[in-house]
Formats: C-alpha cells, structure tokens, sequence
C-alpha cells in the first residue's frame, strides 16, 4: 500500500466523531482483504502444486519469462495511458 493514502484516511478518522469504530472498520477491511488474497494465493498454490512449470529461468522461452514480460509490457502501456490522460483526469467523487 502507499503510504499517502493511509495517511490521509488516518487524518479523517480522527476528525470524525466516531472516530476508534471508524479506525477499527477500516483496519478489519483491511484485515479481512489480506487473509483473504492469502488463502486464495495459497489455495491457488496448494491446488496446482508441481503441475504447472514455468521453465529454467536461463531460458528465455520459458512460460515463466514470458509471463514477466507480459506484465512489464502491462505496466508500460498502463503507465503511458495514465501519463496521456493526466490533464483530462478529474477528482474522485
């Protein structure tokens, strides 16, 4: 997580008059998003086990680099369209 964000949400909650029922809700959403992409990743994990390879990392054919440079070229594309659209970008509701 940013650190930026928490920061403000923190500074929010405290202003607010319930603020310790607030601070805690936030805290158990977070509590509760983390299990719960662990157990799926682990379950994830647990369920394929050795059945799927991803190859020698030497290779440069392998499923597992092929896999990095799809999402190294997912990020660059999303970081291009996000530098594109900065002046159109308006504030959240």
């Amino acid at each position: 997580m940013n650190a930026g964000p928490q920061i403000m949400s923190e500074i929010i909650f405290v202003t607010t008059r319930k603020a310790l029922r607030l601070s805690a809700s936030f805290l158990a959403g977070g509590l509760i998003a983390v299990t719960a992409g662990v157990t799926i990743t682990y379950t994830i994990a647990s369920v394929l086990g050795n059945s799927v390879s991803l190859g020698d990392p030497s290779d440069s054919g392998s499923i597992g680099n092929i896999i990095q440079y799809v999402l190294v070229g997912l990020l660059v594309i999303l970081s291009i369209r996000s530098y594109l659209g900065r002046k159109t970008s308006e504030p959240p509701r």
